[in-house]
């Protein structure tokens, strides 16, 4: 099951024992309208250090999960992502450089235009 979201998620961080843990934070509506919140556990590729409380964008994803005692215990291994930082710093950029590359429609205004009298129509 391949997992990709074009909506961010907030990534929770848990240090425990010299050890890391993250979680996804997701959330629903309930029968009632009433937003309800939850975590599912995620793992990262080796050395992927994120912060607590960081936004990612899920680019790829899947669901997997470890045996402990015989019991499943399901997780999302995020192979790539995007932080929401580095989206906003994409979408900027690209935004200064479609805007840098069009064509000022005012550059001429101002330029002197010499009309010839052939140039005229009677």
């Amino acid at each position: 099951m391949n997992i990709e979201s074009k909506q961010p998620y907030t990534v929770f961080r848990n240090d425990y024992n010299q050890y890391t843990f993250y979680k996804l934070g997701i959330s629903k509506k309930d029968t009632t309208g009433k937003w309800v919140n939850g975590y599912i556990k995620c793992k990262f590729k080796k050395d992927t250090v994120l912060e607590n409380k960081t936004r990612i964008y899920i680019k790829n994803a899947w669901l997997s999960f470890d045996l402990k005692e015989k019991e499943t215990i399901p997780f999302i291994f995020v192979s790539e992502f995007e932080t929401a930082d580095e989206v906003i710093d994409s979408s900027k950029k690209s935004a200064e450089t479609v805007q840098s590359e069009s064509d000022d429609p005012f550059k001429d205004f101002g330029e002197e235009i010499e009309i010839r009298d052939e140039d005229l129509p009677f």
